[in-house]
């Protein structure tokens, strides 16, 4: 073979490999701000440890990587003073890796607008398109008086 057909075959060659990689192995894309894309309005009843009314506003981005969303649960069973969660849910929504480094917000208004619960967890993740990665949670329990509150959840780089 002549040099210019090996630099010739060479360079298909490089091509190929190029063109058959996954757009996972590129490096993943940095998150600076977020917000969860819910709003959770909810009530409690502190005697009985129980939630009434649970309504959850959802704002769709056109061109989210992640879907990122705020709740509050119940914990069954759960002793006084640590009867509800709180929790962040992430799931990647494309075929390219996402990383989370900073602090991620959970806050919980009550009905007067007054925060009455905020929690931060520093992080550094990766969301990656491959089964058992494109999901993470963040918890923090809780309890709460008897009221009305609205939850939200930040995310911060740092």
């Amino acid at each position: 073979m002549t040099p210019r057909k090996n630099i010739r075959i060479a360079l298909l060659v490089a091509v190929l490999c190029l063109w058959t990689v996954e757009p996972a192995a590129a490096a993943p894309i940095r998150i600076r701000r977020d917000r969860s894309d819910n709003t959770l309005a909810f009530t409690y009843n502190a005697v009985k440890g129980r939630m009434g009314a649970v309504v959850s506003s959802v704002l769709w981005k056109s061109g989210d990587r992640v879907d990122f969303f705020s709740y509050v649960v119940e914990r069954e069973g759960a002793v006084e003073g640590r009867r509800l969660k709180a929790r962040i849910a992430l799931r990647l929504k494309r075929d390219r890796a996402v990383r989370y480094d900073g602090r991620f917000r959970f806050i919980i208004r009550d009905g007067t607008g007054a925060t009455v619960f905020r929690r931060t967890k520093d992080v550094n993740l990766v969301l990656r398109p491959r089964r058992g990665k494109r999901r993470r949670y963040l918890r923090w329990i809780l309890d709460l008086p008897t009221g009305k509150y609205t939850a939200f959840a930040r995310f911060r780089a740092t």
